[in-house]
């Protein structure tokens, strides 16, 4: 192929296993799009616990795409949060069967997932803007 389109995830893969590749033009810039939303009371926690910031995640579970910009997003929040989560590493559609099912209690996740998140009753904590 001469021409083809990817999202940061493969470029950066292909870039690091020594695929030669030029960025000619960025499509898209991701930037508010992606969000971690999670829920008001955790569902996950032994004890019923308020989630109004990052830093309220410590212990419990999160889930996101393994190898996606939201799982990068989330690995820095957590370093710059100094919190421990519990990672579910889930594809898009089964991240709202599992905050349906109660075994989350936040996802990072970009549209469509993330508005269906917010229609469930999840509230954004921060963007992938940060």
């Amino acid at each position: 192929l001469d021409l083809f389109l990817l999202d940061s995830t493969s470029l950066a893969t292909a870039h690091a296993r020594g695929v030669g590749l030029s960025l000619l033009y960025i499509n898209r810039v991701v930037n508010t799009d992606e969000a971690l939303v999670a829920r008001t009371v955790s569902r996950t926690a032994p004890q019923q616990k308020d989630i109004r910031s990052p830093k309220d995640l410590d212990g419990l579970t999160v889930g996101v795409p393994f190898g996606s910009s939201a799982h990068y997003h989330l690995s820095f929040l957590m370093e710059l949060f100094e919190v421990q989560i519990d990672l579910r590493f889930l594809p898009p559609d089964d991240l709202l069967a599992a905050w349906d099912m109660g075994l989350i209690d936040a996802a990072w996740a970009s549209n469509p997932t993330r508005s269906q998140l917010q229609a469930r009753g999840g509230e954004t904590l921060v963007n992938s803007g940060l």
